[in-house]
């Protein structure tokens, strides 16, 4: 319950900062409110009985308050002040990993099954039911404007970003500024286009406000049949080459397990080609290795009126060649993307942000996969 209160806080402190378009202060940000919070959980804690201590969600817009929620009751509370007092009791007990407070309105927001996001107003308790994705879908009645494309990296000891900014002039989004923040570092991006065409902004964005949760095809992973030929041999030479103790060696491909029959798997490369979009999304999202040093890659959409869409990818070490799947964030609406087109966009217009698109490495994990179907 203590880590779910500290990442919590940290989102919600974080997603005001988005509003400011520098992702990378938002590692420092994030460190910063996790230090807020340990120092407001020592304190509380020390008051408070732990089983009627309230999951701080949010600090009121003038500082003078903190809002608590217990199962479906909101609290509040002055700022050093001990005493929690009921608020608000809401007709159902939101999932607090959902959850997120907004100041500016004084109102909650969190998901409820996978279809709907609930907004319930603190002061009097009136609520509002969304549909996922309604929010999203209203992105696309106002034109982009500014397009900024982001790479960085943070983590326990550092954090760094690299950017470039359009600005939108007719048809047309020109490169007007490039910045680097945090600590000193390698410029990651490389050279850029000077020039974006602004049908493919609109494209990209019509595909996410109509078409997010579009899983990607094997055909939009584009594998050539000199990648297969290339699978097949790593997959024998792995069979030769392993080390006994069953750490992987030096060839690409790996595989655990006893009495592993390699015949099959060079035979399973054949049948990549019949792997489904629902496999290619489990595959997708269970690549790579996780560790406290984050690295990210981002698409921002700036619309004419202000609004601001969010697009990120997190991975450790190597991104996976589709860098999907991808989260929007826009307004209270976080969602999970595996869209073909952010890479295709991406690929066209910032080819920075697309090198070393080895997709072996995911052709090794669909093998893999099907193999491990086959033995179940």
């Amino acid at each position: 319950m203590i880590l779910i209160r500290y990442l919590n806080y940290a989102k919600i402190y974080s997603r005001y900062f988005i509003k400011f378009n520098d992702p990378a202060m938002n590692s420092i940000l994030i460190s910063l409110t996790l230090l807020l919070c340990c120092g407001m959980h020592q304190n509380i804690h020390a008051q408070l009985p732990a089983s009627t201590e309230p999951t701080i969600i949010g600090m009121s817009a003038s500082g003078k308050y903190y809002y608590g929620i217990t199962r479906n009751i909101i609290y509040k509370k002055r700022v050093g002040k001990d005493k929690w007092k009921q608020q608000q009791q809401l007709s159902m007990s939101p999932v607090i990993s959902t959850l997120t407070y907004n100041s500016d309105k004084n109102e909650i927001a969190f998901r409820m099954g996978n279809d709907s996001i609930y907004h319930v107003n603190i002061n009097n308790g009136e609520t509002r039911v969304i549909r996922i994705g309604e929010y999203l879908s209203r992105f696309q009645e106002h034109p982009v404007s500014r397009l900024i494309f982001s790479i960085g990296s943070h983590g326990c000891f550092h954090q760094y970003s690299d950017n470039l900014e359009y600005e939108r002039e007719g048809d047309e989004f020109v490169l007007t500024d490039k910045k680097s923040a945090g600590m000193n570092h390698k410029n990651r991006m490389g050279t850029s286009k000077g020039i974006v065409p602004a049908d493919e902004v609109t494209r990209l964005q019509k595909a996410l406000c109509n078409d997010y949760s579009r899983m990607p095809r094997i055909s939009d992973l584009g594998f050539t049949q000199q990648e297969y030929d290339q699978c097949k041999k790593d997959i024998q030479a792995f069979a030769v080459d392993r080390k006994v103790d069953g750490n992987p060696g030096k060839i690409g491909f790996y595989i655990t397990g006893n009495n592993v029959d390699f015949n099959r798997l060079s035979l399973l490369v054949d049948s990549i080609e019949t792997i489904d979009t629902a496999a290619i999304g489990e595959i997708l999202q269970h690549a790579g290795l996780v560790s406290t040093t984050v690295d990210w890659m981002a698409i921002s959409l700036v619309s004419d009126n202000g609004e601001e869409l969010h697009i990120r990818y997190h991975y450790f070490e190597d991104p996976n060649a589709m860098r999907l799947p991808c989260v929007l964030m826009f307004n209270d609406e976080v969602l999970r993307t595996f869209t073909p087109e952010i890479p295709r966009f991406l690929d066209r217009n910032c080819p920075a942000l697309m090198k070393d698109k080895n997709r072996m490495p995911l052709l090794y994990a669909m093998v893999n996969y099907l193999y491990a179907r086959k033995i179940e």
